[in-house]
């Protein structure tokens, strides 16, 4: 997936997450399962992920070429991350660890929650404009729980986080 694609693609699912949040009423916004977080829990887990990485993404101190990273592997389409993704998820049950765990989030936090993911993706659509196409492929950053990805395969990650989040706040909800 090229550059301006991966951005659409940001725009698309975090949009489309947060325009689900707005029509929860009180009682579905606030709706968990026990030991699950609510809607507006899952849209700040996924602020945290994206503010971290919009501090990360300029910083020499996390990034690394490609060629530096052990152990050597192809890199990944976005169907075939998606895939390992999934894989990841369902066969380890991952946790977030603690630098994502999102807070207790009320209705009256829900607009600025939003406002805030809206800002944040748009910050990460801009500092994506200072790689080049070659440099998605050739820098890494880590990921706690995938290990070190190419930038594109970050952004790859971030889309599906997305919407793995949006499909889980959806299924509990009716």
């Amino acid at each position: 997936m090229e550059k301006q694609t991966i951005k659409q693609q940001l725009v698309k699912e975090h949009t489309a997450f947060a325009d689900y949040v707005l029509t929860l009423s009180e009682a579905d916004f606030n709706f968990a399962l026990p030991e699950k977080w609510n809607a507006g829990e899952h849209l700040q887990h996924i602020l945290l992920s994206v503010t971290r990485l919009n501090s990360a993404i300029c910083n020499p101190k996390y990034i690394l070429p490609i060629e530096e990273v052990e152990p050597k592997r192809a890199a990944m389409n976005y169907d075939t991350f998606a895939k390992v993704y999934i894989d990841k998820i369902k066969g380890k049950g991952l946790k977030a660890p603690p630098p994502f765990i999102p807070e207790r989030i009320n209705i009256e936090q829900r607009q600025q929650l939003i406002n805030n993911v809206q800002a944040m993706v748009a910050e990460l659509c801009l500092k994506l404009d200072t790689y080049s196409e070659q440099e998605l492929d050739a820098l890494t950053l880590p990921h706690p729980a995938m290990g070190r990805l190419s930038l594109r395969e970050m952004m790859y990650f971030t889309i599906q986080h997305a919407g793995h989040h949006y499909t889980l706040t959806k299924q509990y909800i009716k």
